[in-house]
């Protein structure tokens, strides 16, 4: 169990569980999470085919309440010009990605090298993308989906909402260069530094 210390967060959790991970790569997954049968096998393969900094791939992301309401077929819009449109431009451009939430495959060289996650940054992943592009890593986006639910009411589509606007406000004044705001260890992690 993580302890239950400030702050409460996702990456809080993640940064105490890597050192635990065994192995090259390591993936996450939400609980609800409902990735293609094949998507680990993808990844690996992805990665021993990529070039040596490819140090994530981010999998699509689609919903399986897409038709529930109103919100959810809105959110499925916004989900299909994402991860089916604007991700696969950046990747073809080779410019950083902003990851999602989940369903991201790493190097784990890569996430101990870059220190991981931000424990107070509340869009963790967009910062950790962000991250490994300033750092020379690659980010592609993998031939693979994790069908996720959309949040079904206003009352839990707006807190969701809230958080990563916060949070992506919080990376760019992180990425613009000012430190308030930035996690711990924030010069290292948000370098331009050659990787060791």
């Amino acid at each position: 169990m993580v302890p239950d210390l400030h702050p409460r967060t996702k990456p809080k959790a993640l940064n105490y569980a890597l050192p635990l991970a065994r192995g090259e790569y390591l993936v996450i997954y939400d609980a609800e999470d409902r990735p293609e049968r094949d998507q680990l096998r993808k990844a690996i393969a992805a990665f021993q085919e990529g070039p040596p900094n490819l140090a994530c791939l981010q999998a699509k992301l689609d919903l399986y309440n897409a038709g529930d309401n109103w919100l959810t077929r809105q959110f499925t819009i916004e989900y299909d010009a994402l991860f089916d449109g604007l991700l696969p431009a950046l990747d073809r451009l080779q410019l950083p990605i902003p990851l999602g939430g989940t369903s991201n495959h790493f190097r784990v060289s890569a996430l101990k090298w870059l220190m991981a996650w931000d424990p107070f940054n509340v869009t963790e992943h967009a910062d950790l993308g962000t991250r490994l592009a300033r750092s020379r890593y690659r980010c592609r986006v993998l031939d693979s989906t994790t069908f996720e639910e959309a949040p079904p009411r206003l009352s839990s589509w707006f807190p969701q909402r809230t958080r990563w606007i916060k949070g992506y406000m919080q990376t760019c004044s992180c990425i613009c260069g000012s430190r308030r705001g930035c996690g711990a260890n924030s010069e290292r992690r948000g370098s331009w530094a050659s990787r060791p």
